[in-house]
């Protein structure tokens, strides 16, 4: 039992010195995969997809700093009172993140986040219609004049794993700016699955 609990420690052992980067390295990891928002006070998830690109700088060998930019397509859904509601919104987000390496190639990864929206929807009941013309209309019903905001921020958290240059992802963000600019905030919540391969 000894030797083989040797054995498995020696494995890990082995990998985390594989996937151990020296400071000063440069890495670009192109990247993709899955998205799953939801809106405060909104009662169904919606899923989605990210996709793009990051850099990362090794400023110790367990100490790392990265930026990225993803298309993030997010939003969320409801069917309250029997109305069925979607809210499409696609983001160019921008992460910084801090990753402590822990042990071999697993991370744990806290940063901040600016999304800036370059297309957003509504939908009810079938009916569609863009954010600044549901804005628009929003102000004839209530007389209230809000608008929906281009950037927002939000704050990711989460950890990664490296095995021979692919790196799993798992991030939660949690959304700091509501969307628009009204008593009761709406913000989206975040959960994000990438894979990427990482080109040194």
């Amino acid at each position: 039992m000894k030797r083989i609990l040797f054995f498995a420690l020696m494995c890990v052992w082995a990998i985390g010195v594989a996937a151990q980067e020296e400071a000063g390295a440069f890495s670009v990891q192109p990247k993709g995969g899955l998205i799953i928002s939801s809106l405060m006070d909104w009662n169904r998830v919606k899923a989605g997809y990210c996709f793009g690109a990051e850099l990362e700088y090794r400023l110790t060998d367990g100490f790392s700093l990265a930026l990225s930019a993803l298309y993030s397509d997010q939003g969320g859904n409801d069917n309250s009172n029997g109305v069925k509601s979607t809210l499409d919104l696609d983001y160019l987000n921008v992460p910084l993140m801090a990753n402590c390496y822990v042990v071999g190639g697993l991370a744990l990864r806290v940063g901040v986040q600016v999304g800036v929206r370059l297309r957003s929807s509504f939908r009810m009941d079938g009916v569609k219609m863009n954010m600044d013309e549901f804005m628009a209309l929003y102000y004839r019903e209530t007389g209230v004049a809000t608008s929906f905001r281009r950037a927002v921020f939000s704050v990711p958290v989460g950890i990664s794993y490296e095995f021979h240059h692919f790196v799993l992802d798992l991030r939660y963000h949690f959304g700091v700016t509501s969307y628009i600019n009204l008593d009761t905030p709406l913000r989206n919540n975040v959960f994000q699955m990438t894979l990427g391969y990482k080109l040194l």
